[in-house]
């Protein structure tokens, strides 16, 4: 099987995409899109792997949207010209989102997609917002077309689906850890609570929580700066960071994208830092307003789901009694490691799907 995957923005080594084309390498050839950029540029080629960098930057075109149409118009010539049987789409054009999957479809070409986010949500600005609808009508479209779904959580899954009306074949794939990751058991932590995420999120907790837990933990940032961390460690390679993270006691889990605290791409995500940190044997402090991360602390027992926002003194005393049990979160995360890691069995369950997929439009 040959399969064309369109990475769009995300770059070669994104944790997500690069898990894909891993996958797709082992059954024949992979065409593979990705955004170029200075760090991967002289890296070796994979066996069964053909590279497609692109880079909006360096396109023709006036302007911003001028790189933009002729970075799509790109894609398109891809999706037009490239010998394959499945395209696998990470992103889509921001300028055709549908005529992409349409081309893909006259071709007689099999379509998943993998969502990486609430589409529909994610691309507009808060003050976009009016225009949501329209949206929502581009996803019901392009659902219309694909022949499998890729969902990071179940949660996401039902809202999207529920939203469009449409019923396609699907699967979750959260964003679990790395194999690799091999989590620290014991309680021999320093007293941080470790604050990993992005620059483009900002931290909801009380302030005066905050200066509780100051009291008593140190409180470090990697990969962002908060301005109410006693510590900002600059972004850090995966190894690096897993075992940074395996130092802490606790790993704080309370970003927003948005101003609406209950912005759906946040309370419905299964983000990459929650599975590294229970991948690397720390317990999380999840907010409760993450739907879909409460359901797996509450589940397996590695971490506090709590308010954050409201009573700060509470919520103190909580985290200050846990310490009591931390031997049972310990055992925990050791007992449900396999849960949040990256490993064979759940390569083997993505690779059926994609077979299914296949199956279901080309019958032997």
């Amino acid at each position: 099987m040959k399969v064309l995957v369109i990475g769009y923005g995300h770059t070669k080594n994104d944790k997500r995409v690069a898990r894909t084309v891993d996958v797709f390498r082992q059954c024949g050839l992979v065409h593979y899109q990705y955004w170029e950029d200075s760090g991967t540029k002289n890296e070796e080629e994979l066996t069964n792997v053909k590279n497609y960098p692109l880079n909006r930057n360096s396109m023709k075109g006036l302007g911003r949207y001028g790189k933009r149409f002729s970075f799509d118009k790109e894609i398109l010539r891809l999706v037009r010209q490239k010998d394959y049987d499945l395209a696998y789409f990470h992103f889509s054009p921001a300028l055709m989102p549908v005529r992409i999957f349409s081309e893909a479809k006259k071709r007689g070409k099999i379509i998943i997609y993998d969502l990486h986010e609430i589409m529909p949500e994610q691309r507009l600005p808060e003050k976009a917002s009016i225009f949501r609808p329209i949206m929502w009508g581009i996803l019901r479209k392009q659902f219309s077309l694909c022949d499998g779904v890729v969902f990071a959580s179940e949660d996401a899954s039902n809202y999207m689906l529920r939203k469009t009306g449409q019923s396609v074949k699907r699967f979750i794939l959260p964003n679990y850890a790395y194999e690799s990751a091999n989590g620290i058991f014991q309680d021999n932590r320093q007293n941080e609570i470790v604050v990993v995420g992005g620059t483009q999120r900002d931290i909801s907790i009380s302030r005066e929580l905050v200066v509780r837990l100051k009291s008593k933990f140190r409180i470090v940032s990697i990969g962002m700066k908060w301005k109410m961390a006693d510590e900002n460690i600059p972004f850090l390679k995966y190894e690096k960071m897993m075992e940074r993270i395996s130092r802490a006691r606790f790993t704080l889990i309370a970003f927003n994208s948005r101003s609406d605290l209950n912005y759906k791409n946040d309370i419905y995500s299964l983000p990459h830092k929650f599975y590294d940190s229970l991948a690397a044997g720390t317990p999380v402090l999840v907010a409760e307003r993450f739907v879909s991360m409460r359901r797996i602390v509450e589940r397996t027992g590695t971490g506090l789901v709590l308010n954050l926002i409201e009573q700060p003194n509470e919520n103190f005393a909580k985290i200050c009694y846990s310490i009591d049990a931390y031997d049972e979160y310990l055992h925990n995360l050791e007992k449900y490691h396999n849960d949040f890691v990256w490993d064979n069995s759940k390569r083997e369950s993505f690779r059926d799907f994609v077979e299914e997929v296949c199956e279901d439009n080309y019958p032997s």
